[in-house]
């Protein structure tokens, strides 16, 4: 039987913040992360919470108003692809992207990705009907990702049978009209599908996402499955997992007979850069743009503990106290009219900004990604209990891109925020936190490593469960 291909060979990922592709994409740039692998900052363009943020605000609305003004923006500047959502479900703890999908929850995720990419009225691509003020998008990454490895093959593998269960954002996007899909690169464990990658897979693309599932639009791979690179100094081999004998000839004959569209991150075009125009001045960065984004980010702020209603703070402690900083920038505080303190045992306030624990990684390019352990190692955790020893109330915000480890801070804290984004101003008298976690924070790593990597809910005594988040009234 003669098979027919579509194919389109191209790159994929932006070489550097502000430059595009020949094919005008880009990976998400609206929010704080900056990791040239998966993102880029906001820079000119405004900036909200990342999709963890709003998956703890729990409101389809507010991610249908987010997806309609970046889709505005990106258009402003000639961008017509978005290489996201992210829909993989965050029920491996230990993996790396989590701060990039919306937690944990195979229905809120659902609800959340058919907001983000059609809405009601507007999503990215700008309601039911695909049109020139439409933004596609690319919904990574199909049957989601796992964090464990055999030797240096990603492989996926569902201990608690939870395979339909991953399997509901990706049917939900495609419901809501996903005009193209990204799956993984990773290799499928004890499925009945056979143990080669994602990419080369005909049963997996062919047979469910395209026959089954229904998907319309455009099937693109995952990067680097056919040349291995050299990436920040780093060698990164092709991704080639269970044919790595295969030629790259034959390789890609695989890719083209497993039935995708496109070839991602195999060429280098030359980028082009659009000219600014009065569209992009008048639309990218705009100031109501920007208040909204910074608003968002203030509420998607996940309130853990205030012990004793420490917060908000009293407005005589407000406007006399003396407070020790690490990890918040002095001018930050100072704006308000606060004494910083040079010395944790002078202070009447620490406030802490903490980030989620990680083992960091060999290489240039593996090292910008968080894997492995997520609690503090014993020199921090004694460094931490000095001030709060010193220190009369002690408030800590942990950026939470995987779900922190951290029963000590919880315990020992005046009060405990988890935020998912950077914000671009901190003032704990005025907190408008709303959000609610979208993953539960375990209680401890032998809990995680006891836990089923597909199973959501599924670790043993939670410090705080899916769901969790407390209110004041400023």
């Amino acid at each position: 039987m003669t098979m027919q291909h579509r194919m389109t060979v191209g790159l994929l990922f932006a070489a550097s913040q502000g430059e595009t592709c020949s094919r005008c994409s880009t990976d998400p740039r609206n929010h704080f992360t900056d990791n040239v692998g998966t993102g880029f900052e906001a820079g000119i363009f405004s900036q909200w919470p990342e999709s963890l943020g709003l998956a703890a605000l729990r409101s389809a609305n507010l991610v249908e108003k987010f997806a309609n003004i970046a889709r505005q923006e990106y258009l402003a500047v000639g961008l017509r692809l978005a290489l996201h959502p992210q829909v993989d479900l965050a029920t491996e703890h230990r993996w790396a992207r989590i701060n990039a999908a919306f937690g944990e929850d195979a229905d809120l995720t659902s609800e959340l990705v058919s907001a983000y990419i059609r809405g009601y009225i507007r999503g990215f691509q700008g309601g039911a009907i695909f049109g020139p003020q439409s933004v596609s998008t690319m919904t990574e990454h199909f049957l989601g990702v796992d964090y464990r490895r055999m030797g240096k093959i990603h492989i996926r593998v569902y201990p608690g049978n939870q395979f339909e269960y991953h399997l509901k954002p990706f049917t939900a996007a495609i419901a809501a009209g996903a005009s193209q899909m990204m799956p993984y690169y990773g290799m499928q464990v004890g499925t009945l599908y056979e143990e080669i990658g994602f990419a080369f897979n005909r049963a997996l693309i062919t047979g469910l996402l395209r026959e089954d599932l229904g998907i319309q639009g455009i099937i693109c791979t995952d990067r680097e499955l056919v040349t291995q690179k050299v990436i920040m100094g780093q060698l990164m081999p092709a991704r080639a997992w269970g044919l790595e004998h295969l030629s790259r000839s034959a390789r890609i004959q695989r890719i083209m007979e497993a039935g995708y569209d496109q070839l991602g991150g195999e060429s280098c075009p030359e980028l082009l850069r659009k000219n600014s125009s009065w569209a992009s001045e008048e639309i990218v960065g705009n100031e109501e743009f920007c208040k909204l984004g910074a608003e968002v980010q203030r509420r998607s702020y996940t309130l853990l503990t205030n012990t004793d209603n420490c917060l908000p703070l009293r407005p005589n402690l407000h406007q006399t106290a003396k407070i020790y900083l690490e990890g918040i920038p002095t001018e930050t505080v100072q704006t308000y009219g606060h004494q910083v303190v040079e010395d944790p045992t002078d202070a009447d306030i620490a406030l802490l900004r903490l980030k989620t624990p990680y083992e960091p990684r060999l290489g240039g390019f593996e090292s910008l990604f968080h894997v492995g352990s997520l609690e503090f190692n014993e020199e921090e955790k004694a460094h931490q209990a000095e001030i709060v020893d010193a220190v009369p109330t002690v408030i800590v915000d942990i950026y939470a891109d995987r779900p922190p480890v951290v029963p000590e801070v919880i315990q020992r804290a005046s009060a405990d925020f988890c935020p998912m984004e950077a914000p671009l101003t901190l003032s704990w008298t005025s907190f408008s936190g709303k959000g609610r976690l979208p993953f539960g924070l375990p209680s401890s790593m032998e809990a995680i490593q006891q836990s089923m990597s597909d199973t959501p809910y599924d670790t043993c005594d939670p410090l705080f469960r899916f769901g969790h988040g407390l209110r004041y009234s400023a």
